[in-house]
């Protein structure tokens, strides 16, 4: 398996041409039945940290660069529970 941060990018410029939004765990777990099952696509994933912080740094970034315009909101954002109506 190639865990190269191009490799990263790639994984999530793909995610993001595919329709996916990112939610937490947190949000996962506080999330409906009815939630769950809706059409549209998510995925939770893990990011671990690396005991180099420059490394963590550099995944941060690149996730920034994918998923964020260019005034740092999130394009795909996702509800948190508390944001329900």
């Amino acid at each position: 398996m190639d865990f190269t941060l191009n490799t990263y990018k790639q994984l999530l410029i793909t995610l993001k041409e595919q329709g996916y939004r990112f939610v937490s765990f947190e949000q996962y777990c506080g999330m409906t039945e009815e939630e769950k099952q809706c059409e549209e696509k998510y995925i939770i994933m893990r990011h671990d940290v690396d005991k180099y912080p420059q490394n963590s740094l550099a995944v941060a970034k690149t996730f920034t660069i994918v998923w964020c315009t260019p005034d740092k909101t999130t394009i795909r954002t996702c509800p948190t529970p508390s944001s329900r109506n």
